[in-house]
């Protein structure tokens, strides 16, 4: 893709992936490249090497427009607020994105805050992808999953969704530990009534 860059003659369709490989805890059904750090310095320190890197590509992609963009990981929303701030300015300044690009971002409904959505909205992400994975609270104490109620998943959603201007998919697991057929049943009909973009459905299988 870069050679053909170079020598004009790009696809016609590219995406950026950007992604941050830290969570609050480790969800049992995760294999994502993520890990828990034991310190705010590892996120730091983290965040000025993918600043670095960005800094690098950016002469490489250069007037190069992208027709999408993910930021996923891990949890992007466990960064703290100034790094997130910092990155996404980088992004937006030094990648054009065509004026109909799909820019979207994870966001977990435990480290989600008010504060991080305007950071978002300031910088143009116009899809979220919420990632809910069950509501079942059975479930999620058997998943470890930090922090998580059905309340916390409800404020979340509210919080993404507020002003209806954003598109908000919804991420559900099937076949986690502890899961019935009624239980995924009842967090579907949650989905489906909160009138999302899209649902997605991963199957969990060991």
């Amino acid at each position: 893709t870069i050679r053909l860059i170079r020598e004009g003659r790009a696809p016609r369709e590219i995406g950026l992936y950007l992604h941050w490989p830290f969570c609050p805890s480790r969800c049992l059904f995760c294999f994502c490249y993520m890990g828990v750090p034991d310190s705010t310095g590892i996120l730091q320190r983290h965040a000025q090497s993918l600043r670095a890197e960005l800094t690098a590509f950016a002469e490489v992609f250069q007037g190069v427009p992208f027709t999408s963009f993910y930021f996923g990981g891990g949890t992007p929303t466990f960064m703290p607020d100034a790094e997130l701030e910092s990155i996404l300015t980088l992004v937006r300044r030094d990648f054009p994105m065509d004026p109909v690009a799909d820019i979207c971002m994870e966001v977990s409904p435990v480290t989600v805050t008010d504060n991080k959505m305007d950071i978002l909205r300031a910088h143009g992400i116009n899809h979220i992808t919420l990632g809910v994975q069950t509501l079942d609270p059975v479930v999620l104490r058997g998943l470890d999953r930090k922090g998580q109620t059905p309340e916390v998943v409800r404020r979340a959603h509210r919080l993404v969704s507020h002003g209806g201007r954003t598109l908000v998919s919804i991420d559900l697991m099937l076949g986690l530990q502890g899961q019935t057929e009624d239980s995924f049943l009842r967090d579907f009909r949650w989905a489906l009534g909160v009138r999302p973009y899209d649902i997605r459905v991963y199957v969990f299988d060991p």
